[in-house]
């Protein structure tokens, strides 16, 4: 698997826009501003779409749609024979403001990390999570996709993913959100981590 293939670009951009997203690889981002975008589909849980856009006001918005969004995509591009009831695919979107001091921290962890070493990774699993993450700032713009990452195998991604998830969970920290809770934390099993307590 490697994000330049034809075939795998096309599916990420006909996700996103699926998900009422815009794509960020043609975004222009004023100096000091960044953007962060990370496509989750883990294997036994709901798709996720982390999008993280900051400089003065930074902010994290989540879009995590309901449970026959695959199966739907899947149906669109001649994977899986079309039902004659299409299903409704609802999208849950939420957003949260993030702290300057998370904000920084965040950007801190993201600096140490070697873009050079953020590229394309596929581990050999039975089960797992395909991630694609972008990264667009005014050291320009970088993406890489990833399957079954772990801190042995692909540090640089998974300090990359696990910096964006740590930085999701401290933003909705206050909140009681079902969906930080079914949708986020899940995801830190397929890292092989614990979520943060």
């Amino acid at each position: 698997m490697t994000w330049d293939d034809h075939d795998d670009h096309d599916d990420h951009d006909h996700t996103i826009a699926e998900m009422a997203l815009t794509p960020i690889a043609d975004e222009a981002v004023v100096e000091g501003a960044m953007v962060v975008r990370l496509l989750a589909m883990p294997t036994f849980h709901r798709d996720l779409c982390i999008t993280i856009r900051g400089r003065g006001a930074v902010a994290v918005e989540l879009v995590v749609p309901s449970g026959q969004f695959r199966a739907h995509l899947m149906e669109q591009r001649g994977w899986l024979q079309r039902h004659p009831e299409a299903p409704t695919i609802d999208l849950d979107m939420v957003e949260a403001p993030i702290t300057a001091q998370a904000f920084s921290d965040f950007r801190k962890i993201v600096a140490k990390i070697d873009r050079a070493d953020l590229v394309d990774v596929q581990a050999t699993a039975l089960d797992g999570m395909t991630v694609r993450a972008e990264l667009r700032d005014g050291n320009g713009y970088l993406r890489f996709a990833a399957w079954g990452t772990s801190r042995d195998r692909s540090p640089a991604q998974h300090r990359f993913l696990r910096a964006v998830l740590d930085l999701v969970v401290t933003s909705f920290a206050a909140a009681d959100s079902a969906l930080i809770r079914d949708a986020v934390l899940p995801l830190y099993r397929y890292l092989g981590e614990k979520p943060p307590s």
